[in-house]
């Protein structure tokens, strides 16, 4: 049997149960060494497009309950030892190998290139071989563990293997937050498929980092560069509970503001909220937009501003929590 069912979704995502694994990283010593031997013994084949996985069988299915499922099972992956997944990039499986070895990714950048192993094995031992992770080398934008830049040809090579819709995505290539967004949530998105062991608290950390630092003025107004129609979308697709959608909806708060109060004193033709078709399509983003809206209504403040004479709306950045000012 193929590792997809009649409707579309792996039978073993819904067979999957939840287990009290923990992240390596976070076991105290004496634990951590009883579990060494999850990176010792037979390994399975993970084939993302034409590049084929190696990893320790008893890791992959300690990271992730689907592959727990899939490789115990009595279907073909069961038996083979070895289960294709679709609609994923190679790169962002490389950050899925990558987080299960040490809990935390490294985005490939200009200046930070992993070197491309002979063979699609994983790292053996404790996960400091093939897999890139040399944080003296990235010298990142905003100060994160995490980098943030890609080259223009390997991203763009990277978003058609993603399949994303470039309509939602305009001028990602030469915006390298964006990027970075890009691939940070492309991770979040295959990790919740697969269920894999979190919490990712570090790579949802970066993604703020990353957008409150993206804001900026244009011709247009105040912009967050870095977030995309596209990047929304994905977010929408996540379950309710999943961090994302929170955080995504704060990120468009800025400018959901400036498009309801901003108009007044804006000086060049006016432009309607970036997200408009969003809110119009995505129910889901909606909601979250209205939730992230109201819930800094209580902090807002009607102030006189002592240059101008005239009355100004305080309001505060969910991201950066620093204020901006709207006039009435």
């Amino acid at each position: 049997m193929s590792a997809r069912g009649s409707s579309g979704e792996p039978p073993f995502k819904r067979q999957k149960t939840r287990d009290q694994n923990v992240l390596l990283k976070d076991l105290p010593a004496d634990d951590f060494l009883r579990q060494i031997q999850l990176f010792q013994g037979p390994q399975v084949s993970i084939v993302i497009a034409e590049r084929d996985f190696k990893l320790p069988k008893a890791l992959a299915c300690y990271s992730s309950p689907y592959f727990n499922a899939a490789f115990n099972s009595n279907f073909k992956e069961g038996e083979e030892q070895k289960l294709t997944l679709t609609d994923c990039s190679p790169e962002t499986f490389s950050l899925v190998v990558q987080w299960m070895y040490q809990s935390h990714i490294v985005v490939p950048t200009a200046h930070h290139r992993p070197v491309k192993p002979a063979t699609g094995n994983a790292p053996s031992g404790s996960g400091s071989g093939s897999v890139a992770h040399n944080e003296a080398a990235i010298r990142s934008p905003t100060a994160s563990r995490q980098s943030t830049v890609a080259a223009e040809d390997t991203d763009l090579r990277w978003a058609e293997e993603e399949k994303l819709e470039m309509e939602f995505y305009p001028n990602l290539a030469r915006n390298h937050g964006a990027q970075a967004v890009s691939r940070l949530l492309a991770f979040l998105q295959l990790a919740d498929r697969i269920d894999l062991l979190g919490p990712f608290d570090s790579v949802i950390a970066t993604l703020r980092e990353t957008l409150a630092h993206s804001g900026g003025g244009s011709r247009w107004g105040w912009t967050r560069t870095a977030l995309l129609p596209g990047h929304v979308r994905l977010a929408a697709a996540l379950p309710a509970s999943h961090p994302i959608r929170r955080l995504l909806a704060d990120a468009c708060y800025r400018e959901f503001v400036l498009d309801l109060f901003g108009h007044v004193r804006q000086q060049g033709p006016a432009r309607p909220f970036r997200f408009v078709r969003e809110v119009r399509d995505l129910d889901s983003f909606g909601a979250d937009l209205l939730r992230a809206y109201m819930q800094r209504q209580v902090g807002k403040k009607r102030v006189l501003n002592a240059k101008t004479k005239e009355a100004e709306w305080v309001f505060t950045d969910p991201l950066t929590e620093k204020d901006f000012r709207v006039v009435v």
